[in-house]
């Protein structure tokens, strides 16, 4: 069943003007970000809330690897409910070669002795059950705007890039070269307006939020891609010789399918505000504002500044199809074909 799109699609003139226009708005808001950025750093608003949350850290080492990581958190999962508390936020990373770091936070008002009969019992259990690990439970305050652990970052520039490299390269064989580099730079004119209009509204910068400035890439990936899909029909189609490059482009803008996942996902971002804890209440803000920035990237200035990228594709086309040799010979078949008339 077809879904009908009750709004028609707006008369975009993909004109030099327009582009210039885009282009210094959204210079201007990067710059803005960039100055408010080093004068007064990302919003620390959250600090005075944030810099008496408590944490339980619990460090490994295996030199056995029978241990089983999941064991053991499973096990302080357990220690934690028999204490009635519930984490915020959980982070695990690798230590070394078979071992992990895993960080509980808790709320400010989480008192003191509640948390250190958790850290005893944690001691205790650890100890028992698990003879082949080498173990450190600390229980301390901390500051969550400063609690990017190294590893919590590296892993996730490690998946943006990973994925980044993979769609760059899928839409260079779809769609070559030029579709390659609007591609790349969709992506990361995304993630840098993302992070400005972050910074201009002062959202307060927890881990999750890094996380959903990093998701920002794949909104602009599959946003990006829905108009070159278009564009790659559009010029398949019969009477595509007869019409010019803005003409193209424009009928290729997916009016449609963009707005109709920026919908989805705000409706879903929305519902997480809704249900969640703040983490995921800022996580969630953050990416929808990632996805309306690569909504509009793909709507309007892709598609305008592809304009002159699809003239000179189609200029290059155009003589390598007047000195190619098959080209040649049809011609003087045809002249041949007169002069026996």
């Amino acid at each position: 069943m077809k879904i009908k799109f009750c709004c028609k699609a707006p008369n975009l003139k993909l004109t030099k003007k327009l582009a210039l226009i885009v282009s210094g708005v959204l210079a201007a808001i990067l710059v803005a970000g960039i100055v408010l950025c080093a004068v007064l750093g990302f919003n620390s608003s959250i600090k005075d809330r944030a810099k008496d949350y408590k944490s339980l850290s619990v460090s490994l080492d295996y030199y056995s690897y029978e241990v089983d990581g999941g064991k053991i958190k499973g096990a302080i999962n357990e220690v934690l409910g028999v204490a009635g508390l519930e984490a915020d936020d959980v982070i695990i990373g690798n230590k070394g070669v078979a071992g992990k770091e895993i960080v509980y936070m808790f709320d400010k008002d989480t008192s003191n002795e509640t948390l250190q009969m958790v850290k005893n019992a944690v001691d205790f259990m650890i100890e028992e059950g698990f003879e082949d690990a080498i173990f450190s439970v600390s229980v301390e305050d901390v500051n969550v705007v400063g609690m990017m652990a190294k590893n919590y970052v590296a892993r996730g520039l490690i998946a943006l890039a990973i994925f980044a490299v993979a769609s760059i390269l899928y839409v260079w064989i779809r769609y070559k070269l030029f579709a390659a580099l609007y591609m790349l730079g969709s992506n990361l004119l995304t993630m840098g307006l993302t992070t400005a209009i972050i910074a201009l509204t002062r959202v307060p910068v927890l881990p999750s939020v890094a996380a959903a400035i990093a998701a920002s890439v794949l909104f602009s990936a599959v946003a990006t891609l829905m108009f070159f899909n278009k564009l790659r029909a559009a010029q398949k189609e019969d009477d595509a010789a007869d019409k010019s490059a803005e003409e193209i482009v424009t009928s290729s803008i997916a009016w449609k399918e963009t707005t109709i996942f920026a919908g989805l996902m705000t409706a879903a971002l929305l519902v997480m505000i809704c249900v969640g804890r703040h983490a995921i209440a800022w996580f969630s803000l953050s990416s929808m504002i990632g996805v309306h920035v690569a909504a509009f990237i793909s709507l309007v200035y892709v598609p305008v500044m592809f304009v002159p990228a699809k003239k000179l594709a189609d200029k290059i086309a155009a003589e390598k199809a007047k000195t190619y040799k098959g080209a040649k010979k049809g011609e003087h078949a045809k002249k041949a074909e007169e002069i026996a008339e």
